[in-house]
């Protein structure tokens, strides 16, 4: 009996405090004008200043059938880019901020995502940006409230990478962490999967704590034969970054976000062996001053011709060559706190947990002024082979 009542008091006060979530929203409260959002880049090691200009409208404009994405947003606008206080860059004109609800989609005839053309105001010029420079960035409308941010440009510290292609690392459980577009399942499973090692060092450091951005990408050409356009992609393309020692990246986002709760397949974050993600975030805060180092891994390729077992009069030979390179980006506090806060916004974080705020540089509006400086490290050419059976076989 005293256990019925038990559980009975338990699901009251369980229902009290459900109860206890209902709020009223009152619509014509949250009601401001629009604001400005920014989404600027400042690339130190190619000199490209990039922005695009949309509008963020309040909740209350939503509350009737009229879709405020759907109007077309015509200002007067100026961009003025300051460089340690001095003017170096300024755009005045006509901007079309008018955006599009129309969802990308996959084009199978070029085999690449098409995107909607009216995605707010594009601009981009070349400075001669300086790693150390603190850079402000002022964005004002004729319909807008004036929008600025401040970002000081990191100093990127000494970087080199290496790559062996005679030693093998063998991996087994891989899952991919890329919260933005959802945590996906395990893209690899049930066997064995070979990588060449590619050890990353640090030197100089600069003072403080750092942040980075690491992509790896890789350069195809077809040397012989014809492409299989549904299994190869030929041109330059981010290939993604593999990881196993995940301790040293322990405050990546989406690191984080897959240490919080168990994936999909109701499986820990031990039972993975590596990891892969399209862009790498991390900080150095797991480095000491005598081991600034991680070990990255790249997926292996056929560099050996094996066509002694495929007779010619049944398959195609088809030879790529790879051009492949890594981009080391030195990018500030507030760039990784913006993607940190995008990421568990997108993610989600469970039932019970506070909403998250996106933490944004932009006063007076929203979005991110993202500075850094790059290092491109040039890590190996070589060629690949594979065959492809003809009308023959």
């Amino acid at each position: 009996m005293k256990k019925k009542i038990i559980i009975i008091i338990i699901f009251a006060l369980f229902f009290v405090a459900c109860d206890s979530f209902k709020t009223e929203l009152d619509i014509d409260i949250a009601a401001f004008p629009p604001k400005l959002v920014v989404t600027a880049i400042l690339d130190g090691a190619s000199g490209t200043f990039s922005i695009v200009l949309t509008q963020g409208n309040a909740l209350a404009d939503f509350k009737t059938s009229q879709n405020p994405d759907k109007q077309e947003i015509i200002v007067y606008g100026e961009i003025h880019l300051y460089e340690d206080g001095n003017l170096i860059l300024s755009e005045i004109g006509e901007f079309d901020m008018t955006t599009s609800n129309q969802e990308s989609y996959f084009d199978n005839t070029t085999w690449e995502w098409v995107y909607p053309d009216r995605g707010g105001y594009r601009f981009e010029a070349s400075v001669d940006a300086k790693p150390g420079s603190t850079y402000r960035l002022v964005v004002k409308t004729d319909k807008h409230e004036t929008v600025t941010s401040t970002s000081t440009m990191p100093l990127l510290s000494d970087v080199s990478a290496t790559i062996n292609t005679d030693e093998i690392v063998r991996k087994s459980g891989i899952k991919e962490l890329n919260s933005l577009e959802g945590m996906n399942y395990l893209i690899m499973s049930g066997g064995d999967f070979d990588f060449w090692a590619v050890p990353l060092q640090w030197g100089n450091r600069p003072a403080g704590r750092n942040y980075y951005a690491l992509e790896m990408f890789e350069e195809k050409t077809l040397l012989e034969g014809t492409p299989n356009q549904w299994m190869r992609r030929l041109g330059m393309n981010n290939i993604g970054i593999y990881i196993s020692d995940w301790s040293k990246i322990w405050d990546n986002p989406e690191i984080e976000i897959f240490e919080s709760f168990e994936d999909g397949l109701g499986t820990q974050i031990t039972y993975y062996d590596t990891f892969f993600f399209p862009i790498l975030l991390m900080s150095d805060i797991s480095f000491t001053p005598n081991n600034a180092s991680l070990t990255l891994l790249k997926y292996t390729e056929r560099i050996k011709d094996f066509g002694e077992n495929y007779p010619p009069e049944y398959f195609e030979r088809i030879v790529y060559h790879h051009s492949l390179s890594m981009r080391v980006r030195h990018i500030t506090e507030a760039t990784f706190n913006y993607y940190r806060s995008m990421t568990m916004q997108s993610a989600g974080m469970g039932f019970f947990t506070e909403p998250v705020n996106i933490i944004g540089n932009i006063e007076n509006g929203y979005g991110c002024f993202n500075v850094f400086s790059a290092a491109d490290i040039h890590l190996l050419e070589y060629e690949s082979y594979e065959y492809i059976g003809n009308n023959n076989w």
